[in-house]
C-alpha cells in the first residue's frame, strides 16, 4: 500500500504523537518486574483482564468466550451445529439481532406500534450492548465503573428522546442531580476530582498494587514511574 494512503506523510502534532506512544513507553521505562517472571495465565484470563466480580463478571465487554464463539462461527462450526438442530415450533413476528440499545429499542417500538412477539438475540450474558457495569476486585476492595454510558442527558419536554423515555417508562425525576460534599463526583468524563486515582498493579512491578489518588493534582507523587516519565506526562 502506498505511503500516502497510510498517512505516512501527514503532519502530526506533538500531543497526538504522545497520545499514541507515551503511556506505552512508560511501561517500557519501568523495566521488568522485580519479582521476576510473571506467572503463566490462561488465554481466557489474559484476554479478559481484571474483573470476575458481580453480576457482570462474564459480561464486561467482549469476553474470551464471546470472541472464540465468533471465531467458531467464522470457521463454519455454526453451520455444522445447526444442521442437527431440532425446531421448537416457536414463531416470532420480529427477531432483533443484538441486545444493545438499538436492538432493544427496535423490539419495544415494534411491539408498541404493531404488536406481536419479539425475540432479541445477543452473544453476551447480559443485555445492554456496549453499555455495561464493570465491577473489579482489587486488593480486597470492590471498584465499580461504567462502560460506554459515560454521559446521561435528561431531555427537555417535547423532543424525540423525551417521547422515547415516556415509551419505556423512565422516570426522569429520579435523575435529579444531588450534591455530595464527602465524595465529589465528576460532571463529565473529562473532569478529574481529587477522589479519582490511578492503580498500578503487577504490570508495573507492584505487588500488592499501589493506588495514587488525585494523580494530576499531586503531580504524580507516589506513582511508580521514573522522573523522566513523570515529567513528560505532566508536560502533556
Amino acid at each position: 500500500m502506498p505511503d500516502d494512503r497510510l498517512g505516512m506523510h501527514a503532519p502530526i502534532s506533538r500531543r497526538d504523537f504522545l497520545n499514541g506512544t507515551l503511556l506505552a513507553g512508560a511501561g517500557l521505562v519501568l523495566g521488568p518486574s522485580p519479582h521476576g517472571q510473571a506467572p503463566a495465565v490462561s488465554p481466557a484470563d489474559a484476554w479478559n483482564g481484571y474483573g470476575g466480580a458481580g453480576d457482570y463478571a462474564r459480561a464486561h465487554g467482549n469476553m474470551y468466550d464471546v470472541m472464540t464463539t465468533a471465531h467458531r462461527m467464522r470457521d463454519g462450526e455454526f453451520e455444522r451445529a445447526i444442521a442437527g438442530a431440532t425446531g421448537t415450533g416457536e414463531m416470532y413476528d420480529l427477531v432483533a439481532v443484538g441486545g444493545g440499545i438499538s436492538g432493544l429499542a427496535a423490539a419495544v417500538v415494534f411491539q408498541r406500534k404493531r404488536g406481536g412477539r419479539c425475540l432479541v438475540l445477543d452473544n453476551h450474558a447480559i443485555f445492554g450492548g456496549e453499555a455495561k457495569r464493570n465491577e473489579f476486585s482489587v486488593d480486597g476492595h470492590t471498584v465499580v465503573a461504567h462502560q460506554a454510558s459515560a454521559i446521561f442527558l435528561v431531555p427537555q419536554k417535547g423532543g424525540y428522546t423525551d417521547a422515547f423515555y415516556n415509551l419505556i417508562g423512565m422516570d426522569r425525576s429520579a435523575f435529579e442531580y444531588q450534591t455530595c460534599a464527602e465524595m465529589p463526583l465528576a460532571h463529565s468524563p473529562y473532569d478529574e476530582p481529587p477522589n479519582y486515582g490511578f492503580y498500578f498493579g503487577p504490570q508495573f512491578g507492584q505487588r500488592p498494587g499501589v493506588w495514587v489518588m488525585d494523580p494530576w493534582g499531586k503531580n504524580l507523587a507516589g506513582a511508580p514511574l521514573s522522573d523522566a516519565v513523570k515529567t513528560e506526562l505532566l508536560r502533556w
